[in-house]
């Protein structure tokens, strides 16, 4: 690396607010935020999970206060039902009709984001970022 170069680890948070700034103007339309789509495309795709199950998978970006926040803001525009178990005191949270379409619109948005954040990289270069970026990690855990 020369001297004028900045580290990886300036590029990895300025690749994360790129794309959060991003993904964010481009989901204004819905009044959703990049967290909102983590959240709503999580749900969808596991067509019925715990709370306790959402938090676990997007822990790296959002706490507990603001999922409550989300999911309560979901419940709201009926696109999510909670379903509260007694004995355990789990929240179960499901897609509702509602929420399936607005899920497809708003998919249609994000596949055009991805679009335009992935140009100029090939699939082949995505893998070799993706492969590096795990192997930092793993070395940063020994």
């Amino acid at each position: 690396m020369s001297k004028e170069e900045k580290p990886i680890g300036y590029w990895l948070k300025e690749a994360d607010k790129s794309i959060s700034a991003k993904v964010n103007k481009n989901l204004e339309q819905y009044n959703l935020t990049r967290l909102h789509w983590q959240v709503l495309n999580t749900v969808y795709e596991k067509d019925e999970i715990t709370k306790e199950a959402i938090f676990d998978l997007l822990r790296n970006f959002v706490d507990e206060s603001y999922l409550s926040e989300i999911l309560n803001n979901f419940a709201l525009k009926n696109w999510m039902n909670q379903l509260k178990i007694s004995e355990s005191g789990t929240t179960l949270i499901q897609m509702t009709e509602e929420g399936k379409v607005a899920f497809s619109e708003i998919l249609s948005t994000q596949q055009k984001t991805r679009m335009q954040l992935f140009q100029g990289i090939t699939n082949e270069e995505y893998e070799i970022t993706v492969k590096v970026l795990k192997q930092l990690i793993d070395n940063a855990t020994i």
